[in-house]
């Protein structure tokens, strides 16, 4: 499962709370009755020298509810029931005629085949709506995505025998104002206040939301700068200067990468020669490109589909371990001519996420990485390897 972070930096003059709201998806983007869900916020305040963030996996979620209270603007709505779900999942909202008042269930259908339209099927039952809400029994439908921090998505009111299509959009709105958990709200009103954050703003699943002096918004690929405070406490001293290698490590990353693709034969002193085999790039550290390590333990993550992957392609992630702290932030890692592709890796760290993209199978990646396996980290991109 993909992790997404959002870092969120508040250049203005006061505190803001920022709200995190995922957008609709393309069948749902044109209905009026559907409304903003959230209950993810954090208050930042002005210039903080920390890092403030939303953390978002791609987990995604539905609920239904009934309640005495009709999905509208400024509506509570609270799911009575929900359940996870993955793409080509089939899943049935089961509403009850009152009285007697009661809440819904819901149903796994079975779950379709791989090639199918990488979508979600949400469906409710033959139920009597109109007798409901003469009795003040309101339902509701929910789709979204689950976070630690709670529930960013959208409520709909259903109807009787209907089936919503969903192709999930990987779009966030970040927006300050006067918002409440799990009040309902208006995406018009959002969005034309909001920064949108999309799939292209995101390095290494990172991205930056800027909210400037003037109230204007900003979105920037990667984490924020990081200013160390040379006064306070030594941890927080420490933490800043860790940050700031973080920073620095990032930066010389990207320089390699552009010399290497400029095509120079030389590199400035101190970088790696763009002369250089593949190979010996990869094997040497005396800059601090790269590191070797051996590998502890890999934990797979339930395979799914990818937005942007090739049809033919493999694709897989999950979470591995290896021995020893890294001394730095490493983008990617190589065992056996493969390249694979690390999420918000840290100095000092001895675990990270990571990702696959290419032509073997999975079974065949998930044989070659295993416990025991020696990798080399590279800050910068390696490219595909010839087992790729």
């Amino acid at each position: 499962m993909n992790e997404y972070k959002i870092y969120l930096v508040n250049n203005g003059a006061s505190k803001k709370q920022f709200w995190c709201f995922f957008a609709k998806p393309e069948s749902l983007r044109d209905d009026p009755k559907v409304f903003a869900n959230s209950t993810v916020s954090l208050a930042v305040e002005p210039k903080h020298r920390g890092l403030n963030s939303f953390t978002i996996p791609v987990q995604y979620v539905l609920g239904a509810g009934s309640s005495n209270k009709p999905v509208g603007l400024d509506v509570a709505i609270e799911s009575t029931i929900s359940s996870k779900v993955a793409l080509r999942d089939t899943w049935t909202a089961e509403y009850f005629d009152a009285p007697p008042k009661q809440g819904p269930n819901m149903n796994h259908m079975a779950a379709r085949e791989q090639g199918e339209v990488e979508s979600i099927l949400y469906k409710s039952n033959a139920f009597n709506k109109v007798q409901n809400e003469l009795n003040s029994w309101y339902s509701s439908m929910s789709f979204g995505i689950l976070t630690d921090a709670g529930f960013i998505g959208m409520s709909w009111s259903p109807d009787p025998d209907d089936t919503k299509d969903i192709v999930p959009k990987l779009s966030f709105f970040i927006a300050t104002g006067e918002y409440s958990s799990s009040k309902l709200a208006s995406f018009t009103t959002i969005s034309s206040k909001a920064a949108e954050v999309t799939l292209k703003d995101f390095d290494n699943f990172e991205a930056t939301v800027t909210l400037g002096p003037a109230g204007k918004w900003t979105v920037t690929p990667g984490r924020p700068p990081i200013t160390p405070a040379l006064d306070g406490p030594a941890q927080t001293r420490l933490d800043g200067l860790v940050q700031s290698h973080v920073q620095l490590t990032d930066a010389h990353r990207s320089l390699l990468g552009m010399v290497r693709d400029s095509g120079a034969c030389a590199a400035p002193a101190g970088l790696l020669a763009c002369t250089q085999d593949e190979d010996e790039q990869l094997g040497e550290s005396a800059a601090g490109d790269t590191e070797k390590e051996s590998v502890t333990g890999v934990v797979w993550d339930k395979s799914e589909a990818r937005e942007d992957a090739v049809a033919t392609d493999t694709y897989l992630s999950g979470t591995l371990s290896v021995g020893t702290a890294l001394t730095a932030a490493f983008g990617f890692f190589v065992l056996a001519g493969v390249r694979f592709r690390i999420a918000s890796s840290r100095a000092g760290g001895t675990s990270f996420r990571f990702s696959y993209s290419g032509t073997r199978s999975a079974n065949a990646i998930k044989d070659l990485l295993v416990a025991g396996a020696n990798i080399v980290l590279s800050m910068r991109d390696p490219g595909p390897g010839p087992g790729q």
